[in-house]
């Protein structure tokens, strides 16, 4: 599946021109003929903890955005937004996943808001991650922070996830950790990792970007410098299925040491749209 990773600087709570930098982005890698589109965690506002001033309706102007880029591009896209929650003034970081056919195939709220950067006192804690099919792959969309609780990937991972898409807004500062948990996430679960990152300034943090897309064997097959910037990969479904036939640890998994997890989101879990 050829993935288009659209690494930009976002403009602060600016989504006009957050919208046309990112239309721009993918439209020079068009040529490539992309079947998928992927952007960093807000992309239209930026890692924004002003919920009254940026947060959108479910169907808001970034749900409409992405619906119609991936009609008029035929291509399918993933991006996330801060998200209303009606009668509350905490909203919900949200990630949506369109098709081609500008068809919504997944909503997640992210699990783990950033506590050390107060994320939590203004955005609400999702429940589950879904898995849902995209083109070759089971996918998932865990954003960010999630990316330093294994335990969720795991859990997609009995589910069915080989591809997992993680958008995010990674500070320079602990830019080793997100290479490093980024590797980690793709090995430990034989999947597929797609990570875009933002680039640039903004909330007063520096972010270097470093997008990457990882193979299911841990090879860094794409890393991106600090530019402004889009490429495109071939995320291969036979390298996927070929690493878990030749290196079956999976299959060791102890499934039956961690029932109350997967009990309990299980039972709690929300359908993913």
């Amino acid at each position: 599946m050829r993935t288009a990773i659209l690494q930009h600087d976002t403009a602060w709570e600016d989504r006009p021109e957050n919208f046309r930098k990112i239309e721009r982005l993918l439209d020079s890698v068009m040529d490539q003929k992309p079947e998928l589109a992927c952007m960093p965690e807000m992309f239209a506002s930026g890692f924004s903890l002003n919920v009254a001033g940026v947060a959108e309706e479910p169907e808001g102007p970034t749900f409409h955005f992405l619906r119609e880029l991936a009609r008029s591009r035929g291509v399918a896209v993933q991006g996330t937004f801060p998200e209303k929650v009606p009668g509350d003034d905490k909203g919900l970081n949200t990630c949506v996943t369109f098709d081609a056919r500008g068809r919504l195939l997944c909503r997640y709220h992210k699990i783990h808001p950033f506590s050390y950067g107060g994320e939590d006192r203004h955005y609400r804690k999702g429940s589950m991650l879904p898995v849902f099919s995209l083109g070759p792959f089971s996918a998932a969309t865990p954003i960010c922070y999630d990316l330093r609780f294994p335990e969720i990937f795991r859990h997609a991972m009995r589910r069915g996830a080989n591809l997992f898409i993680v958008p995010a807004n990674w500070p320079e500062v602990r830019q080793h950790h997100w290479r490093a948990l980024s590797i980690a996430r793709a090995i430990e679960n034989l999947s597929w990792v797609v990570a875009i990152n933002r680039t640039g300034q903004g909330g007063n943090l520096v972010y270097a970007g470093g997008s990457l897309v990882i193979a299911p064997t841990g090879e860094v097959v794409l890393e991106m410098d600090a530019g402004e910037q889009a490429a495109v990969v071939d995320v291969d479904p036979a390298a996927m299925l070929a690493a878990r036939d030749r290196f079956r640890f999976l299959d060791d998994v102890r499934h039956d040491l961690m029932p109350d997890l997967f009990g309990v989101l299980e039972k709690t879990a929300t359908p993913p749209i």
